[in-house]
């Protein structure tokens, strides 16, 4: 293990990396660079510093896609072993699919997640961490081999069961057999010596800190291009505003009427709000014009530079002006974002393999079970205008068989449970009304049902073709990585 005399020289030099996702967090929370500026007006009026958060909605609208269906495991191959029920199992006592929204997040705003695992009193603990908050240590063939992270207590805090009366920094380094704890009292000017507190075998063989990222270079997808034009936008949007608060405020320019005459009538005129002016005198308010035009356009190219190069859809121009948006038109305005995400999902499954590695390391001396033989889900989910699926694949009455039907809706994966379904509901009605069918001639009572409240329209074959094609796309969009 480290000395603490290493561990803070490894730690300052990786400081400049910690400032960077830092500031890219601050972003994320919408605590842009301009909340922080002091520029005045000509007029000595502060300028509006109003932030607008493109960058969370970014963000979230990836982590949304990418994990709103969790990740899971299926068996590979049917003559080997099945373990994915294993790893569900450790997925629901952890929580894990918790864990994988804050390890997207994490990659996506700062390069990378991080998540540590830890196994205490038979219990397994797997947790996010945020990488601004860790230093590490890598080989020669990119690994782990040793992590550590700092974190401030202030003063009277509990930890480990214990009141501390001074705010106290505390220091856990793990490498492939152990884990370190030390402590310090921590003040902004003077630090005191760390001391050791906790030193104890974790029992993984490796680092238990696994890295999560999106990207093989570990780039945020707040790129530094998009940051300028994020910025670009909230200076334009404050001028402006501030532009609006001017006219409210401009000066009263006053011909062939003395001041001293105002200042005597002050009262008289603030509250009868009329101010009586002889012939040859003037009064009009000083303002300078502004072409909105021009601000609107700059605003409107700023959006859509910042929604292109998120790769994401601006929210605003996906219903359209009926309310409404085909589902060609949605997956069109998605592909960029789709296809963003599946190149992502290629890395995250590197990041989870490595996960099942840490936990097989666990599993295997503490239940001698591994998982293993496995294929990893990852799934986009792509927003669907079902009423339009269900009106278009109804046009397909008594074009295609009914279980075709099913085949084609985007909610239902599989069309022979679903008509199963159907017919057991069908025999239990029939059932209760006393009524005797045989599951054929049940089946055929659902048909004609399905028929009388299907809408019904006269579809040709190109139609169908149409929407057919139209599921095949959503059929590939909810196709499993592999």
């Amino acid at each position: 293990m480290l000395t603490t005399k290493e561990l803070d020289a490894i730690w300052e030099s990786q400081e400049h990396r910690r400032k960077k996702q830092k500031r890219l967090r601050k972003y994320y929370k919408g605590d842009h660079d301009i909340c922080h500026r002091s520029a005045k007006h000509a007029d000595g009026k502060p300028k509006a510093n109003v932030p607008t958060g493109f960058a969370q909605y970014i963000i979230d609208m990836f982590v949304g896609a990418m994990t709103a269906n969790p990740y899971q495991l299926s068996r590979l191959d049917e003559a080997g072993p099945d373990t994915a029920d294993l790893y569900a199992d450790i997925a629901r006592d952890t929580h894990i699919d918790s864990v994988d929204v804050e390890n997207l997040r994490n990659a996506l705003v700062c390069g990378y997640g991080l998540e540590l695992h830890e196994f205490v009193d038979s219990k397994l603990n797997v947790m996010p961490e945020r990488p601004e908050k860790w230093a590490l240590i890598r080989d020669e063939n990119d690994e782990i081999v040793v992590a550590s992270t700092r974190f401030v207590l202030p003063a009277y805090s509990m930890f480990q069961g214990e009141m501390i009366s001074a705010a106290t920094e505390i220091m856990y380094t793990y490498d492939a057999t152990t884990k370190q704890g030390h402590r310090r009292i921590y003040n902004a000017t003077v630090k005191g010596e760390w001391e050791q507190f906790e030193s104890r075998k974790h029992f993984y063989g490796q680092v238990p800190v696994v890295e999560w990222r999106a990207t093989d270079d570990r780039e945020s997808m707040l790129s530094d291009a998009l940051l300028r034009q994020i910025d670009e936008y909230d200076d334009i949007d404050s001028l402006s505003g501030d532009d609006i608060r001017n006219v409210s405020d401009a000066l009263l320019k006053i011909k062939g009427i003395s001041g001293s005459w105002i200042k005597e009538n002050e009262d008289a005129i603030l509250r009868m709000r009329v101010l009586p002016l002889p012939d040859d005198a003037d009064a009009e308010y000083l303002s300078k014009s502004t072409d909105t035009q021009r601000v609107a356009d700059r605003l409107t190219r700023c959006r859509e530079a910042i929604h292109t190069m998120g790769c994401v859809p601006d929210i605003h121009q996906v219903t359209g002006a009926t309310g409404s948006t085909s589902g060609i038109a949605l997956k069109l305005k998605f592909m960029p974002m789709q296809q963003r995400a599946e190149a992502m999902f290629k890395q995250l499954q590197k990041s989870l393999r490595k996960r099942i590695d840490v936990l097989n390391s666990i599993t295997s001396k503490a239940t001698k079970t591994k998982i293993e033989n496995y294929q990893i889900i990852m799934q986009f989910n792509m927003p669907v205008n079902r009423i339009e699926e269900w009106a278009n694949i109804g046009a397909l009455t008594d074009i295609v068989t009914h279980r075709t039907q099913l085949e084609l809706l985007s909610d239902i994966d599989d069309a022979d449970s679903e008509l199963k379904g159907l017919e057991d509901e069908h025999i239990n009605k029939a059932e209760v009304q006393g009524i005797n069918q045989s599951p054929e001639a049940a089946a055929a009572a659902q048909d004609v049902q399905v028929a009388q409240t299907m809408p019904k329209v006269d579809a040709t074959i190109e139609q169908s073709l149409a929407v057919i094609g139209d599921r095949i796309l959503a059929a590939v969009t909810r196709a499993n990585s592999k």
